[in-house]
Parts: C-alpha cells; structure tokens; sequence
C-alpha cells in the first residue's frame, strides 16, 4: 500500500527501552495527504509518539503520543477558508493475531479502549495508523463560525419567491373564502 506517511516498525529492531519518534510531515507529503483526506490544505502535520514493547498479556506493541495538525477546508455554507486545529493524544495497541482467532460473534465492551491494531509478521505502519486517526476527526462539512444557510441571497430570494406564490396558490384562496364564510 502507497501511504503518504509511513513509519514501518519491525517489532524484532525494536530497543528494549521503546522507541521515540518525532516527525513533521513536509510540504509535498502534506499535499499528498490534503488530497487524500478531501481538505483544501494540511498545514501541519506532525507527531511525537513513543513505540515500546508491552509484554502484559501477549506480544503486544504500545504506541503513545500526540499528532498535531492545521487542516483547512472551504465552509459547506459560504466556500470561505475554515482553519481546524487539532491536539490528538494517540494511545494505540499493535497485536499479532491470526485471522482464525478474530470471533465475529464475540462481546465487544464499547467502553473499553479500542481492540488492538493488527500486526502482520511481527511488523506494522504506524503512520497510516496515524492519518486515519486525523481522517475521523475531520469535520466533512465545517462551517465557518456564524455561516447560516437562511443568511444566504439565495435563501432569501427563495424566501420571497414562496411567500408571493402562498398569495396565488389556489388553496389561500379557498382558505380565504373559509374566512369569510
């Protein structure tokens, strides 16, 4: 799979004491990766994550951090720029685990954390993990603060045109006759 942030990690390479990661995303990457989340621009994209070893119950991979980033986008009312912000506290679980061993059926406790991320040959891409992150934190339709679809000239004009036409509609007429009966 093509990403356009990748951080591939082999749990076999990893330290012991974990692993730190910062990175920020440069200007063609951010392009590729506006492009990718359908936003006018990312102006920042960046992340401090540390990787480590979590040998709790099974081999399991920890990722903790931040990912921050600039998104904007064009307001679904007005098409003006809309400037997003994000702080994203990234706490994720990477696991091997077999195809045959993920139960369709099984209980699934929505207030627990999340089921861990698979893990394919003890290895695993953290930073497509990390955009799908930013993706579902994006706002498909922002609006730009005060934008309201009734403030539009178009809704407006809509406005009038249908309360002139209530006046020639056949109905108002007979609901008038009703009045005066």
């Amino acid at each position: 799979m093509i990403t356009e942030f990748t951080i591939p990690i082999k749990i076999a390479e990893l330290p012991s004491s974990g692993l730190d990661i910062r990175r920020t995303l440069e200007e063609l990457q951010r392009q590729r990766l506006a492009d990718r989340l359908a936003v006018k621009t990312l102006n920042k994209f960046a992340v401090d994550i540390n990787i480590r070893i979590d040998n709790s119950k099974s081999v399991r991979v920890a990722v903790e951090g931040r990912l921050e980033a600039t998104v904007e986008q064009s307001c679904s009312v007005t098409l003006e720029p809309v400037i997003s912000k994000f702080s994203i506290p990234v706490s994720l679980i990477f696991e091997e685990r077999a195809l045959e061993s993920t139960h369709l059926h099984e209980d699934i406790d929505t207030e627990e954390h999340d089921p861990p991320e698979q893990m394919i040959g003890g290895q695993f891409d953290v930073g497509d993990t990390l955009i799908q992150l930013l993706a579902v934190e994006i706002n498909p339709f922002p609006r730009k603060l005060g934008a309201s679809l009734e403030n539009m000239p178009e809704a407006k004009a809509q406005r009038e045109r249908t309360e002139e036409s209530e006046t020639d509609n056949p109905f108002a007429a007979l609901a008038a006759l009703k009045d005066k009966l």
